[in-house]
């Protein structure tokens, strides 16, 4: 390997490495993970492998090591993430370098590597033996009959992250949840709270009929990301706690009852799923989706 550049994957606990890779994120996709790091989200689970010169962040990939119930099989996963390069620095091959570094010290140990690819780089990817898979969107229509009850009747209790008493109280609900889909993400509290301590601070609820704390957006669609709860859940009753306002229900995630819903594949603009191992054999056919909570 070349003395100019090298790889290094403990970069969390160096400040000068970690605060360089999150320079790089913000330029690049305008993430900071430096609040993640500081409000102690950060776990092992999440491992940038970095290529520094000179005491900077040029280039990454990360390796995010994943435990997801796969209808009702423990599986571990490699999701592959954060991949950038610094403009000046790209074209030495750096991400084929790191993403080869990635699969090695993985793949004695996990069931399959899997990212998400925008479309500038879906040629890249099959050349380390990726291919491409379907994940499926699952809905309701108003005119297919959106489960409501009158507004009086209304019990979702809006949560606010910022208040200590309520994440304490939806970090205890994501520890304690059993299964609530079909590709379930399990163990991964940092991942999670990285979205709800962040981007969606306000996107939590709870609803005390169902004991559920659930993560969802109210526009004109109401898309319900995930549901944490200690019991299996009523999802025609957690969508009609939300009223009848909405043109459409869209899950985050795939139910573990699917029949109340509108299936099809998954079109998500410059969003195209990769995936690799033998794990991922039948995995088109299982009509599964990702969480929206748990792509890094």
């Amino acid at each position: 390997m070349s003395p100019d550049f090298e790889i290094c994957k403990n970069i969390r606990d160096q400040e000068d490495l970690r605060q360089s890779f999150s320079a790089l994120s913000i330029a690049t996709f305008g993430l900071d993970f430096e609040p993640w790091y500081l409000n102690g989200y950060w776990s092992d689970r999440y491992v940038p492998y970095a290529m520094v010169i000179e005491g900077k962040v040029v280039s990454n990939v990360s390796a995010n090591i994943m435990t997801f119930d796969m209808d009702g099989v423990s599986k571990t996963f490699i999701q592959i993430g954060t991949v950038m390069t610094d403009e000046a620095h790209r074209g030495r091959g750096f991400s084929k370098l790191l993403m080869q570094e990635v699969e090695k010290d993985y793949k004695d140990i996990a069931d399959g590597f899997y990212l998400f690819a925008n479309d500038s780089v879906v040629d890249f990817y099959p050349k380390f033996g990726f291919r491409r898979a379907d994940e499926y969107t699952f809905s309701i229509s108003s005119e297919s009959g959106i489960p409501d009850r009158p507004p009086e009747n209304r019990t979702v209790e809006p949560l606010d992250m910022g208040n200590p008493e309520h994440l304490t109280r939806t970090i205890r609900a994501i520890r304690e949840s059993i299964v609530q889909s079909a590709l379930d993400l399990r163990n991964n509290e940092g991942l999670v709270l990285f979205y709800l301590t962040q981007f969606m601070r306000e996107n939590v609820y709870y609803l005390s009929s169902e004991d559920a704390y659930v993560v969802a957006e109210e526009e004109d669609t109401l898309f319900i990301h995930h549901i944490f709860s200690r019991k299996h859940c009523d999802l025609n009753a957690i969508i009609a706690a939300f009223g009848s306002k909405f043109q459409s229900v869209e899950l985050g995630f795939a139910p573990l009852e699917k029949d109340s819903f509108c299936r099809a594949v998954s079109e998500e603009e410059n969003t195209t799923l990769f995936v690799k191992g033998v794990a991922f054999d039948h995995f088109d056919r299982l009509h599964l989706r990702f969480p929206t909570l748990s792509r890094a």
